[in-house]
């Protein structure tokens, strides 16, 4: 979350279409490029379960208020779920030759060749980002960057463990490290920075996508 993410009066307007047209494409800009503020939208979805929601029917506020407060008091207690996907853009780091995409009207049928999960994590003062993609039916590549200060962070070591299997480490030396041909199952991130324990991402990869555990 960042100090320009959108707040609830905006989500409320937006839901009920008081949003400028200006608004509303600034609004959808930062949805794009934002997974928390997505996240709240696709909450609010489910939590309406609307399936209408797609063609914009208009809501009350009152309806509207009481949503994202549920959402506001719930968001936190619900087990995080990350589905497949092949629309959303990968990270810059990952493949820059996608990216011109960006400053381009996409298309809404746009897909990219793979499946992947994109995921960003505070840790004790290190900002982590982690890129799964599906590269065979029961198989996942895993790449991990790890930041401090805007910079690569130094000195961190990067552990991932399957449960039942044995830990597998790399050392953060360039932009990212790659764990490749890994089957769907459950697993532990570790970082460890100068030897510290910097704290663990607990998740499990399955067909329908990630769940944090």
């Amino acid at each position: 979350m960042t100090s320009s993410c959108i707040d609830i009066d905006s989500f409320i307007a937006y839901f009920t279409q008081k949003l400028s047209k200006k608004d509303r494409e600034i609004l959808e800009n930062h949805l794009s490029c934002c997974d928390h503020c997505l996240e709240i939208l696709a909450t609010t979805t489910q939590v309406l379960d609307d399936e209408t929601l797609s063609h914009w029917e208009t809501i009350s506020e009152t309806r509207a208020q009481a949503t994202l407060n549920k959402i506001t008091e719930k968001i936190q207690k619900i087990k995080e779920f990350y589905q497949w996907s092949k629309e959303q853009l990968p990270p810059l780091w990952i493949k820059p030759s996608l990216q011109p995409a960006m400053v381009s009207v996409r298309s809404e049928n746009e897909i990219f060749p793979t499946e992947h999960i994109f995921i960003q994590r505070a840790m004790n003062g290190l900002y982590t980002e982690m890129y799964i993609e599906r590269s065979d039916d029961q198989l996942v590549s895993i790449k991990v960057r790890v930041l401090q200060d805007k910079k690569i962070a130094p000195r961190v070591c990067i552990i991932m463990e399957r449960k039942g299997e044995g830990p597998s480490a790399r050392a953060l030396k360039h932009h990212y490290v790659s764990f490749n041909d890994l089957p769907f199952g459950q697993y532990r991130l570790n970082l460890e920075q100068d030897s510290v324990d910097k704290g663990e991402y607990i998740f499990e990869i399955n067909e329908k996508g990630l769940y944090r555990s």
